[in-house]
């Protein structure tokens, strides 16, 4: 899995991140501080590691861990 798409929102209190193309993926907990100050329409990349599956900003170069819904 690797894929491009844009950041819709990042929601702290679910520990959610939703993309513009629909997808929903639950962040880890010790990452949500990390997106959510992530902005809306930020470039991200989703693909798969070693220990599962990273979103990355591609703005900034950010990483969070994430599974998808």
């Amino acid at each position: 899995m690797n894929m491009k798409d844009m950041l819709l929102e990042v929601d702290a209190e679910t520990f959610q991140l939703s993309t513009m193309n629909g997808l929903i993926f639950n962040v880890e907990p010790f990452d949500i501080t990390i997106c959510c100050t992530w902005t809306p329409t930020a470039s991200i990349e989703i693909k798969k590691s070693t220990n599962g599956i990273i979103c990355i900003n591609l703005e900034n170069h950010q990483k969070v861990r994430v599974t998808k819904i």
